[in-house]
Formats: structure tokens, C-alpha cells, sequence
């Protein structure tokens, strides 16, 4: 039988789309290893700790008939620096029944004083940042933001709070 010259050339570059794809996949797979490994060292993960948890917990034992088990579920180890605290002070404001008394710990001006960014919260060790115009879990508005106090409006009543060592303090 004779295969022509274009069938053995069709045939030629599949193999070598074969081949590219092995290759591009090897390839996905370094640079995804790679990443992981950059993204576990920037998380301050010991790589002596890492690596041993994954040798621990790859380790495998001779299969017999029968006795396959579903594999255990592995959580890699928290280490003491990144263990997360339950409760931080001050996220608590939005679900409190008592109202809760606003500190503004900072601004970040914009082009004008519609724009930039606010940092409020009801603790000053954890404010959180609100743009301009934003609605607060108080319903008060975020309307202007000026170098070191801002103004909230609430049922159409403006208050002016300003950065105070020990908080907002209102100034009509």
C-alpha cells in the first residue's frame, strides 16, 4: 500500500503537536510548582516543616487485594505565627445592639474631598477603610473626606469627625 507524501507528513506533525503538548504540560506543571513553593515560602511556611509533613503524610504501604481505604484528609500544620486569633477587637460594630461610639484613625485624600479613603472603626487597632460615599453599618454616609477629619450624614443631619488621639470627636 502506498501512503503519500502528504499523509506522512500529516502524520509528522502530529507527532510533533504530541510532543508540545507533553512539553507544555511538564512545563505548566514546573511553573505551578514553582509558584506553590514561592507562595508557601512568602507565607513564612519553615520549608524543613513542609517538607516533612508532605514526606509523613505520603509515605505508602503495600496494597493487597481488598484492602484499599480511602486516603485521610491532611491539613497542612498551623504554625503558632499564623494562627488565627477567633475574635478581633473591633469587627463586632455591624451585628452590636448597643451603638457603638466611631473612632477615625486616618485619611487617604483623593483629587477632591469626594474621593479618597477613610479608616473608621469602633476600635483603633482595627479600623476598617471605607471609600468616599460609602454607607456604614450605621446607616451614616461617608460624604467628604479632608486632611484629618471627615463628615457623616445621617438622617439628613451632617457631623464633622476629626482625628483625635483618642478617636472622633464630633464638631457641628
Amino acid at each position: 500500500m502506498h501512503v503519500s507524501r502528504f499523509t506522512q507528513h500529516k502524520e509528522h506533525l502530529e507527532r510533533l503537536d504530541e510532543r508540545r503538548r507533553r512539553l507544555l504540560r511538564w512545563l505548566a506543571f514546573a511553573v505551578s510548582a514553582l509558584l506553590a513553593a514561592v507562595t508557601l515560602l512568602t507565607a513564612g511556611v519553615d520549608p524543613g516543616t513542609w517538607l516533612g509533613w508532605v514526606r509523613q503524610h505520603t509515605k505508602s504501604a503495600p496494597v493487597t487485594a481488598g484492602s484499599v481505604a480511602p486516603a485521610p484528609r491532611a491539613m497542612l500544620p498551623v504554625l503558632p505565627s499564623q494562627a488565627i486569633p477567633t475574635v478581633s477587637a473591633g469587627t463586632d460594630s455591624s451585628v452590636s445592639t448597643v451603638p457603638q461610639d466611631l473612632i477615625l484613625t486616618g485619611t487617604v485624600l483623593g483629587r477632591n474631598f469626594r474621593e479618597g479613603r477613610a479608616m473608621i472603626g469602633v476600635a483603633p487597632e482595627n479600623p476598617q477603610t471605607y471609600a468616599a460615599g460609602a454607607l456604614l453599618a450605621n446607616g451614616a454616609r461617608l460624604t467628604e473626606i479632608h486632611p484629618g477629619f471627615v463628615v457623616l450624614e445621617h438622617a439628613g443631619r451632617s457631623v464633622r469627625g476629626r482625628i483625635e488621639l483618642r478617636g472622633v470627636h464630633e464638631t457641628d
